[in-house]
């Protein structure tokens, strides 16, 4: 069964989280969860409620859309990674809501 769930896990392309805020901190604090969602090509992450993120997330995630919200950023350098790489299209989609302040 274990060998089955890694399988699915890794089959992943699509995976929402919205409104996850526990689940999505356990998933983001993770390399070995991360690791085996490298397949996923449309993370959604809305009302998340987090603070902060972390900053190699890119590497784990073969994005090409992005859903990320929360209005409790924690907005200092820790975070300007993520404006720099949204700014550099590293995605091919992402949607920045309007929750984001």
């Amino acid at each position: 069964m274990l060998c089955y769930t890694v399988f699915v896990i890794q089959s992943l392309r699509r995976l929402e989280l919205d409104s996850s805020s526990a689940l999505l901190r356990s998933v983001f604090a993770s390399d070995a969860v991360l690791a085996r969602l490298s397949g996923v090509s449309d993370l959604s992450a809305r009302s998340s409620d987090l603070t902060r993120i972390r900053d190699d997330l890119p590497s784990f995630f073969s994005s090409r859309t992005l859903r990320l919200s929360s209005v409790r950023w924690h907005c200092d350098r820790r975070l300007i990674w993520l404006r720099d790489w949204l700014l550099r299209g590293e995605t091919t989609h992402s949607e920045i809501a309007d929750e984001n302040r």
